[in-house]
């Protein structure tokens, strides 16, 4: 069950971000994708806040019919509110129907665009951060300044997710506006628009995230500033981390070209069909760095101490970075570099 509920959620997040690749417009789509993320960002950090409640006064059976009823609920608001922006596809090269059905569930496609490095860069970079996105969220209970405190214990870890959560929810909505603004800065100087530009507006937010992670985890580490502390920077290193985040989403959420002639899945449907691979591509990657963050980092506190995990996060953060600004700089050439190798 807990696959299919996986399967699920990397669904909502690879089609809502490619419907708004098709309903906005470039300079307008980091708000777009910032009240997107709004819940797909947030819902992490309250999610265990509200089943800390229900499990600590009802039953934990509870948490399922509530998901059930949201789905519904979510259902019904996209079937009302929703425009379509299915496009006719293009006539299949095969002349069985079944054939090029079943080919619409290849996922090579998804993995044939990771290999542009433009893509490969930012790929990683969003793994990167959702390393530190979620290994922040998998480790409150096991944080020192719990010891001691008389709560019921489901509920007393979960009201530490709400600064992270509501650092995503500001950081995500606030620099949606500023990313869209940075690229009409870019735009009016250059006098067109070139697709990484909003890359540049994730710098400051790769800066607040690494400054704010360090004074969390150190300060924990050395018992300085209790919980105020521990929450402001918590919240601070949330904002910085959904900053670089909304930049990366609505990079990937323009409307990619159909980049490769293997790429089966953009011939047979719409020009969007690039941008859901490209989506699935980075999700694969996201979604497998998180994974490996929420496993590892109670282990790693554990064996090192929670100032040196926070470390090694922030290490990654800085190679993403790196990564983000090589796309930003240098990122139209490595494209066309690897486009003109490949058709060789």
């Amino acid at each position: 069950m807990r696959v299919l509920a996986g399967f699920e959620t990397s669904l909502f997040n690879v089609a809502g971000q490619t419907m708004i690749a098709d309903i906005f417009d470039p300079v307008n789509r980091g708000t777009a994708v910032g009240f997107f993320m709004a819940g797909t960002t947030v819902s992490p950090a309250l999610g265990p806040l509200l089943g800390g409640i229900m499990v600590t006064f009802s039953t934990w059976r509870s948490i399922f019919w509530l998901q059930a009823i949201m789905a519904a609920f979510g259902l019904i608001l996209s079937i009302l509110f929703i425009p379509s922006t299915l496009s006719p596809p293009l006539k299949s090269r095969d002349s069985t129907p079944s054939i090029a059905s079943l080919k619409l569930f290849n996922p090579l496609p998804t993995l044939s665009l990771v290999m542009y490095p433009n893509i490969l860069l930012t790929n990683l970079t969003c793994g990167f951060l959702g390393w530190v996105q979620y290994s922040l969220l998998a480790s409150p209970r096991n944080l020192p300044i719990f010891t001691g405190i008389a709560a019921p214990s489901s509920l007393t870890p979960s009201l530490f997710y709400l600064a992270p959560g509501a650092g995503f929810l500001v950081g995500t909505l606030f620099w949606g506006k500023f990313s869209d603004n940075a690229v009409r800065r870019y735009t009016a100087s250059r006098g067109f628009r070139l697709p990484q530009d909003r890359l540049n507006a994730s710098v400051a937010g790769f800066f607040i995230a690494t400054v704010a992670f360090l004074i969390y985890g150190w300060a924990l580490q050395k018992s300085v500033g209790g919980i105020p502390l521990a929450v402001v920077s918590i919240f601070v290193t949330g904002f910085g981390l959904m900053a670089s985040f909304n930049c990366l989403n609505t990079y990937s959420a323009g409307k990619t070209s159909c980049l490769s002639s293997a790429c089966y899945l953009c011939w047979f449907l719409s020009s969007s069909s690039a941008t859901i691979s490209s989506h699935g591509g980075k999700y694969l990657v996201q979604y497998a760095f998180a994974a490996a963050g929420s496993a590892s980092i109670v282990p790693l506190i554990e064996s090192v101490g929670i100032g040196s995990a926070c470390t090694i996060s922030v290490a990654l953060v800085l190679v993403g970075s790196g990564c983000t600004m090589i796309v930003a700089q240098r990122g139209q050439e490595m494209q066309e570099w690897w486009m003109e190798k490949n058709s060789q």
